[in-house]
Order: structure tokens, then C-alpha cells, then sequence
């Protein structure tokens, strides 16, 4: 009883001791006016120091009243949270007020255990009118942009225009010359990439008579009859960029897509799209400049949430009526763009003329392979040949395993193409076929030998000299006989006899 007692008696003393401490500070003689705009947010955090105290476990006995009524931890738009020291040095409850409006105006009491209190009053101003009522702002990429920084009732020497770690806009982005500040108007000369997210603080600095607010000069300092209020608004640039088609397959003499296609057979047209802000929502396809109508036989598949989003028309069988220009149109809700794909009738190349053009004493042979004339204006011409070559026997020497060779060549400007590596006393089969994006031409096929034309020994029988030289199933393949000739001693073998 007596120590419960002595307890009462010690925390009365410390109370007449303790302070209470309102953080952040307001204005006026006991700082305790806090002049707030609509729709901010505050927090104020009440703080006592423990000392002799913590021998207290009730955290809630330091706590927010509004009138008679406690402030609680779970309310919506106003709430407290306490917090205790871990050394238990001091106690602090925190008053939350998330979006402030008229209702929240009056007095607020923190008290510590009903007797220590220090009494706040907030007050709320109307919000200002400012000149730039979205707070994102859209531009086309490339374009100009004007940003009125401005509040109606406030001049222009009390508007500041901040960048968002409180610097001078122009400090913040690299290249000055593009900036133009003139009163409460800021202009990018050219909008880039880089601007997309800039974000920009417009500061309005009014001034305030206190006395407006009812206050008595018993409240208010000797020279706090006026005072300074600053208001932000906080606008983000957001950089519009039309949709970007992928135009990797674009040759520098055409901006169209041509595919060729084979009467009967599938064909894919695809579009992706590789950048665009805001993203694409939506599309719009074409058929040598009419809406596209789907029929039976093509398949439309589109993706918008994709990284690169993509449109296609699958066509299981082409005919007659597919032909023609397909445009796709892509729409972000801002900007669009369009590309157009060509799909045009085709055939295969016909089968290439080839010749031999040259050989070498080393087991290479030069081909001379061209393609046919083509008349046909829509049919492509060969960009590729395939050579297929394999020995079929061995002559003189024991069969061995025989794999195929297989070559493809880019067409080159002069049309010839060396294949070295031939063995000799072996019969080969080559195969060579022309393609291009509309398939491949029918296989022309020749065979090829190495043979022994001679032997002959020198008069003194010291040694053989062996000539091995080469068979055609054609021998007009050879451009003259001379070449021919020459092939003849493509392998000259000298064995010393002793």
C-alpha cells in the first residue's frame, strides 16, 4: 500500500517536471498553429521523455484527442501509432491524417496520463486553383512542350519550378539550351526519350494574415501576423512514341514487305511491334485498302500483352483472291502507325546452268553455276545454291564409307563456287539446286571421276609418273578443251623406284 503510494508520488513529480514535445513545430507564441491545404496529409509525432517512467508498460497512456474523443489506431483517414524507445527513453505517439479535409480542422489535445497535454490547432485552406489541372501530361515524341506553372491569385515572382529533389528544373536536365523559363511558364524546346517520367514541382509560395483565421493577438507573435504558405503541384511528363513496327526485313529501296507465295501454299504474315507508349490497344487490318473481312481458310492471332506485341494472318491455302497488300494499322489511344505487306504470286527459280570453269592440281574443281533467264517479272531471282556432293565408289582402292557433303553458297556476282578436297580413283555425284524465298528449283544432277589416263616411265626405268585426270557423264560441261586438259592433271603422283 505505502509502495503504491511512494509510486503515485514519484510519477506526480516527474509530471510536473515532464514536457511534451509536438514534432513537426507549428507557428504562433507555443507553436501550436498548423496551417494545412486540402487534400495534404500530415503527421505530427508527440513525444515525452520517460526518465523515471519506465516503469510503465501502457504505451497508449501518451495519446491524440479530438474533442472527447480518443483517436485509434484502426480508424481510415485519421489514426495514431505508437512507438516506444528500446532503452525506454522516451514514448511517442504518432498522429496520421492521410488526405485532409474541412472536417479535420479544430483543436487536438496529446495528452499523458489525462494530466500533461499540449493543445494544437489545425486550420485548412482552401486549395488553390492552378493553371495545369492534369497533373500527367502528355506530349508526341519530338514535339514542344509548354508547362504553366502558375495559380490563379498568385504573381509569378512567387512561383518556383523545382525538379523533385527540390533543385532548379534547369539544373536537372543535361542539356540547358532546351529549357525555357519565363515567368510561371517552363518550355522544352524538343521533347525526348529522356524526358518520359521527368517529373517537375510547381511551388506557390501565398502569403497569410493569421488573423483571418480568428486567431487573437494573445496566440500570435508580435510579428506573426502574416505568415508564408507553400503549395505543390506535382506534374509528371509522360512522352507519347507512336508504335514502332520491327523493319528488320525492309530493303533501303522499298519501305513494303513483299512476301512471294507458291498458289496452294501456306503463308505467314506477321507484324511485331518493338515499341510504342502508351501500349498498343488495339488494331486495325486492311486488304489493298479496304477493311479486312475474315474468311474461311486464314487465321487471325494477335497478342497486345506481350513485351513486343504481334499481329498475324496465317493462310492455310493461298488462292487467287489472297494476293495482294495487307496494311495493319496499330492504335496506342495517343498515336498510330501503320505498315503494309505485299504478298505476291511466285514460282520456284527454274533449274541453274552449270559448267566447269576451272580446276587445280590440288583436287579442287570451280563451278560455274547461273541461273536461267526469267521472264516472269513477280518470280524472284536465286539468292542461294545448294551443292550436294558424295564419292558413290572408289576405283583402283577397296570401298570405304561414303557420307554426303553438303554445301550452301550465297549467289555471288561472279557465279563460281569451288569445292576442293576431291580424292583421286573416286566417282562422285554432285547435285546442285537454286532457291529462293519461293522455294527451290528441280536438282540437276552430274557425275564426276578421277581416272588414270597414263602411266609412264622415264628411259632410265628410275621412275613411274602416274597422271590421274577426271571422267564427265557430260563433257560439253567443260567451257573448252583445254580446261578439260588441264583437269586431266589435277593429280600428278611421282614415285621414285629404286
Amino acid at each position: 500500500m505505502i509502495k503504491n503510494f511512494l509510486f503515485i508520488l514519484i510519477i506526480l513529480f516527474e509530471l510536473i517536471n515532464a514536457e511534451l514535445r509536438i514534432n513537426p513545430p507549428g507557428i504562433g507564441k507555443n507553436n501550436s498553429i498548423y496551417i494545412l491545404s486540402a487534400n495534404s496529409s500530415i503527421q505530427l509525432d508527440c513525444e515525452v521523455e520517460l526518465g523515471d517512467f519506465n516503469e510503465i508498460d501502457d504505451i497508449n497512456s501518451l495519446e491524440w484527442i479530438k474533442g472527447k474523443m480518443k483517436i485509434g489506431q484502426n480508424w481510415l483517414s485519421i489514426y495514431t501509432q505508437p512507438k516506444i524507445d528500446e532503452k525506454r527513453r522516451w514514448l511517442r505517439q504518432s498522429l496520421f491524417i492521410q488526405k485532409i479535409t474541412e472536417q479535420n480542422s479544430g483543436e487536438y489535445k496529446c495528452l499523458f496520463f489525462d494530466d500533461l497535454q499540449k493543445t494544437i490547432n489545425l486550420f485548412i485552406l482552401n486549395n488553390l486553383e492552378w493553371k495545369t489541372k492534369n497533373n500527367r501530361i502528355g506530349v508526341p515524341l519530338g514535339q514542344s512542350l509548354t508547362i504553366n506553372c502558375g495559380a490563379k491569385g498568385i504573381k509569378d515572382e512567387n512561383i518556383k519550378i523545382l525538379d523533385s529533389k527540390g533543385k532548379s528544373i534547369e539544373e536537372s536536365l543535361n542539356n540547358k539550351k532546351e529549357v525555357l523559363i519565363t515567368g510561371e511558364e517552363i518550355t522544352l524546346i524538343k521533347i525526348g526519350k529522356e524526358h518520359q517520367g521527368l517529373k517537375i514541382r510547381c511551388v506557390a509560395i501565398r502569403p497569410i494574415n493569421l488573423k483571418s483565421f480568428g486567431l487573437s493577438d494573445k496566440d500570435l507573435l508580435d510579428n506573426s501576423i502574416n505568415s508564408l504558405h507553400t503549395d505543390e503541384n506535382n506534374l509528371i511528363i509522360d512522352v507519347w512514341i507512336p508504335p514502332k513496327f520491327e523493319e528488320y526485313f525492309l530493303s533501303s529501296s522499298s519501305s513494303f514487305k513483299h512476301y512471294y507465295a507458291i498458289p496452294g501454299t501456306k503463308q505467314l504474315l506477321r507484324w511485331t511491334i518493338i515499341e510504342s507508349n502508351p501500349p498498343i490497344k488495339s488494331w486495325t487490318l486492311k486488304k489493298d485498302g479496304e477493311i479486312f473481312l475474315k474468311k474461311e481458310g486464314i487465321k487471325i492471332i494477335q497478342k497486345l500483352n506481350e513485351t513486343k506485341p504481334f499481329f498475324v494472318i496465317s493462310i492455310e491455302n493461298v488462292q487467287d483472291e489472297d494476293y495482294g497488300s495487307y496494311t495493319l494499322i496499330a492504335h496506342n489511344g495517343k498515336l498510330e502507325s501503320q505498315q503494309t505487306q505485299i504478298l505476291v504470286i511466285t514460282q520456284p527459280p527454274k533449274q541453274p546452268h552449270v559448267s566447269i570453269d576451272w580446276v587445280s592440281s590440288n583436287g579442287s574443281v570451280s563451278w560455274k553455276i547461273e541461273e536461267q533467264s526469267n521472264n516472269n517479272n513477280n518470280n524472284l531471282p536465286i539468292t542461294y545454291f545448294w551443292i550436294v556432293y558424295k564419292p558413290i565408289k572408289r576405283i583402283s582402292i577397296p570401298p570405304s564409307l561414303i557420307y554426303p557433303y553438303r554445301v550452301r553458297r550465297r549467289k555471288n556476282l561472279n557465279n563460281l563456287y569451288e569445292i576442293a578436297g576431291l580424292e583421286p580413283f573416286t566417282e562422285y555425284e554432285f547435285i546442285f539446286v537454286g532457291g529462293n524465298q519461293a522455294g527451290e528449283s528441280d536438282p540437276i544432277l552430274i557425275n564426276l571421276s578421277t581416272i588414270d589416263k597414263q602411266r609412264n616411265k622415264n628411259n632410265n626405268n628410275e621412275k613411274e609418273v602416274n597422271n590421274y585426270g577426271i571422267n564427265l557423264l557430260n563433257n560439253s560441261l567443260f567451257k573448252n578443251k583445254n580446261i578439260f586438259l588441264i583437269f586431266i592433271f589435277y593429280f600428278h603422283l611421282i614415285y621414285f623406284l629404286i
